[in-house]
C-alpha cells in the first residue's frame, strides 16, 4: 500500500470522526479529546527533546494535560480569555528563542554545519547526542518552551471552539491542512529547489509556493463568503487572516522539522498511518491556531 493511500484511509477516517467529536451531543466529548491530545502531543515531544526515561515522559505530559485542565475546567472564563490573548505572543516569544537558538548558538552552528560532513565516522554520534550535550540551560528552555507552546496551542483550540465558533476551528484546521496538501502535491509535481535543505530536504519553494496559493485561496473564498457576513469581521481582518494561516502554517511546520532534525527522527510517532505521529499532523497549526484565536478576541467576536 503506497503512502499517498495510507494517508487518503487515515484521512477518510479521521476527518469523520473530527465533526463527530465536535458536534454529537454538542460536543460533550471536546475537552476530554483536547486533554488526551495534548498529552500524546507532549509523550511525542518528549522523545523528539530525548526524555528517555518512561517515568519523566510521562510526567512531561502529565503536567502539560494538567495544566490544560486547570485552564479549561477551574479558572473563570474571563481567565481564559487572558489566556488566549496571551498564547499567540507566548508562542512567537518562544518559537522567536527557538530560532535564535537553533541559528546562533555555538553548539547549534557546528550541528548544522556537521551536516555537510556525512562522510565522517563521528557523524552520527554528533546529531545523536546534539540535544543531550547541550547545555542545561538550552535543553531546560527547550524543554519547558515545547511543553507551554503544546499547552497553549490546544488551549486555543478550545478557545476557537467554545467561545467563537467550532466552525472557525474548523476553517482554520481546513486552511492550515489544504496549505499542507497543496504542499505535498505541488513539490511532487513541480519541486526543484529546496526550501531548507539542512531542515527538511523534501520541502521545496515550489511546493511551499503551490500550498500557500491553495490555502490563500481557500481562506479568502470561505472568509468573503461566510466568515465576514457571519461573524462581522472587517475586510481587512479577513484578509490578514487568510493571507496569514498559510504563511504561518508553513513556519508552524519548519518548527517541527528543526526538531525532528536535532534529534535525528524522520517522524514524531507513528500513530498515523501515513501521516507519522499526532504532531506531524498538529505542526502546522502551533501558530496559526493562537493567531486565529487573538484575531478573533481582537474583532469582538469572545462570548462569554
Amino acid at each position: 500500500m503506497s503512502n499517498l493511500t495510507r494517508r487518503l484511509i487515515t484521512a477518510g477516517v479521521g476527518i469523520p470522526l473530527l465533526f463527530l467529536a465536535l458536534f454529537a451531543y454538542d460536543g460533550i466529548a471536546v475537552p476530554a479529546v483536547l486533554l488526551v491530545l495534548v498529552v500524546l502531543l507532549l509523550w511525542e515531544c518528549s522523545g523528539l527533546l530525548q526524555l528517555k526515561h518512561a517515568g519523566i515522559r510521562v510526567l512531561y505530559a502529565g503536567i502539560g494535560g494538567a495544566a490544560f485542565f486547570f485552564v479549561i475546567t477551574i479558572s473563570r472564563e474571563t481567565s481564559l480569555l487572558v489566556f488566549g490573548q496571551a498564547s499567540f505572543n507566548l508562542n512567537i516569544l518562544l518559537l522567536s528563542w527557538f530560532c535564535a537558538w537553533t541559528t546562533l548558538s555555538s553548539d547549534m552552528r557546528e550541528f548544522w554545519t556537521s551536516r555537510k560532513k556525512k562522510s565522517s565516522p563521528h557523524y552520527p554520534s554528533e546529531i545523536s547526542t546534539r540535544i543531550s550535550s547541550a547545555s542545561r540551560t538550552a535543553k531546560f528552555l527547550l524543554t519547558v518552551g515545547c511543553l507551554l507552546v503544546l499547552v497553549s496551542l490546544c488551549i486555543s483550540f478550545w478557545g476557537l471552539y467554545a467561545h467563537i465558533s467550532p466552525w472557525i476551528l474548523i476553517y482554520v484546521l481546513a486552511v492550515a491542512w489544504a496549505t499542507d496538501t497543496g504542499a505535498y502535491f505541488a513539490g511532487h509535481a513541480f519541486g526543484k529547489r529546496p526550501l531548507a535543505k539542512r531542515i527538511s530536504p523534501k520541502k521545496t519553494v515550489e511546493g511551499t509556493i503551490g500550498g500557500c496559493l491553495l490555502g490563500w485561496a481557500l481562506a479568502l473564498i470561505i472568509g468573503f463568503w461566510w466568515i465576514q457576513p457571519e461573524f462581522g469581521w472587517p475586510k481587512y481582518g479577513v484578509i490578514l487572516v487568510s493571507i496569514s494561516i498559510p504563511i504561518l502554517a508553513v513556519c508552524g511546520d519548519l518548527f517541527e522539522s528543526v526538531l525532528k532534525r536535532i534529534s535525528e527522527a524522520k517522524e514524531s510517532g507513528s500513530i498515523l498511518p501515513g501521516h507519522g505521529g499526532l504532531l506531524d499532523r498538529i505542526d502546522s497549526l502551533v501558530i496559526a491556531a493562537p493567531f486565529t484565536f487573538a484575531a478573533c478576541i481582537l474583532f469582538g467576536r469572545y462570548t462569554q
